[in-house]
């Protein structure tokens, strides 16, 4: 790998771990965020089955979906009734991180 390869490499970890820090610990909503993450690593969901199993109006999880979406980390599959949602490749590749952030949300 070129240095200029590996200073464009750095530079994407860099901004994908910005993201996850700006989702997981500089959001309001962050705890219901982490806990719609933790149910799409267990299995691909819709909007409503996500409100169902964390007790939720249907609005809140879809405006966290959505900003996961927008973020990049998961990624929508279907069509938009009844499309189901799953961690997109930049959460898994950040896993780590991911997990180090939740854990010092968790402490708050």
């Amino acid at each position: 790998m070129t240095t200029s390869n590996t200073i464009i490499q750095k530079n994407k970890v860099k901004k994908n771990q910005e993201t996850l820090n700006t989702i997981i610990l500089g959001k309001k909503g962050a705890e219901t965020t982490v806990r719609i993450i933790d149910l799409l690593f267990k299995r691909p969901l819709n909007v409503n089955q996500i409100a169902e199993q964390l007790g939720m109006h249907y609005n809140t999880a879809s405006y966290h979906v959505n900003l996961l979406l927008e973020s990049k980390l998961i990624k929508k599959e279907g069509g938009n009734y009844g499309a189901i949602y799953l961690p997109a490749k930049l959460l898994k590749e950040n896993i780590h991180t991911y997990n180090k952030l939740k854990a010092e949300l968790l402490k708050k």
